[in-house]
């Protein structure tokens, strides 16, 4: 618990820091000058979208600003979820999970989301799990959007995402990656899948 409340009192401080003009409305458009266009254009063709450790919902106002209804919205914080609705309101659905409830914990199983948006948070969630974190939204997600502070996370092709797109804002240094899921990596349970099919099929043969 300790650990945890010292984990948000770290991403409050650097949500503090970063600008206050647009927030994170800002660093999602940020790409040489680009303009929130992109950002309308990614979010608001989107089924759903997942607000991942959403603090009080600057990226679900970031959102809302570039065109795209609170109602296609859910979100997700372990610890913010009164500041969350005092902001935000009560029209966007709001769960309590953690990283390591959607790593360890099959929260996001039978889930889908069009694009899964989380800032200022991806970089502490302990490397023990990350790789259980990034498969788990893998298969709940064909892409996903981080903004960090850090150079970190370092999320790898092997964890089941390619990066294809990063900006960086020259002032701020606030990251926007863009990562799609990678097409050759199948979750443990994919693979497994296959295997038993395999196996089911060889025995048939047999006999």
């Amino acid at each position: 618990r300790r650990r945890r409340r010292e984990r948000e009192r770290e991403r409050e401080r650097e949500r503090a820091r970063a600008p206050r003009g647009g927030g994170d409305d800002d660093a999602l458009a940020a790409d040489d000058g680009e303009s929130n266009a992109e950002t309308a254009s990614v979010s608001v063709s989107s089924d759903r979208i997942l607000d991942l450790s959403c603090g009080s919902g600057e990226v679900t106002l970031a959102l809302r600003d570039a065109g795209v209804s609170v109602h296609r919205v859910d979100a997700c914080d372990p610890y913010t979820s009164e500041a969350f609705a005092r902001r935000v309101g009560a029209a966007v659905p709001f769960y309590p999970w953690s990283f390591e409830d959607i790593a360890c914990g099959g929260v996001l199983e039978g889930r889908r989301w069009r694009v899964v948006v989380c800032s200022f948070a991806m970089h502490l969630c302990p490397p023990s799990y990350l790789r259980l974190l990034c498969a788990a939204l893998a298969a709940a997600t064909d892409e996903l959007i981080v903004l960090t502070p850090h150079k970190n996370p370092h999320i790898p092709p092997e964890f089941g995402w390619t990066l294809a797109r990063e900006a960086k804002d020259p002032t701020t240094r606030v990251r926007m990656r863009r990562y799609t899921a990678s097409a050759a990596t199948a979750t443990e349970e994919e693979e497994e899948k296959k295997k038993k099919t395999i196996e089911v099929r060889g025995g048939g043969g047999v006999g």
